[in-house]
């Protein structure tokens, strides 16, 4: 895969985390998975240790893929910006004649 097949294959992969995270419903469901973990976590006995962990590594999970979509999100605009600038190095320069 060449460098600019990764940049646009990162800036495609952007777009697509972009528009997930701001679907409604996607973030809706996070959410309410979230707030359900949560309201179980916190209903666990103090004998329920085991059960307590998993919620937790559960509620936390839903949280790291939500950080992973914005990881994807800025490597898609920062391959942007990188595509933006290969682009601009390889325009032809305009020449001026000296005008007195």
């Amino acid at each position: 895969m060449t460098e600019d097949d990764r940049l646009l294959k990162a800036r495609t992969e952007g777009y697509r985390a972009k528009a997930l995270l701001e679907d409604e419903t996607l973030q809706a469901a996070f959410a309410a998975i979230k707030r359900t973990y949560a309201e179980k976590l916190l209903s666990t006995s103090v004998q329920q240790s085991a059960e307590r962990e998993i919620l937790y590594q559960a509620h936390r999970l839903v949280g790291e893929v939500e950080n992973h979509l914005s990881m994807v999100l800025n490597n898609g605009k920062i391959a942007e910006a990188e595509l933006n600038h290969l682009i601009r190095l390889n325009e032809p320069k305009q020449v001026w004649a000296n005008v007195r």
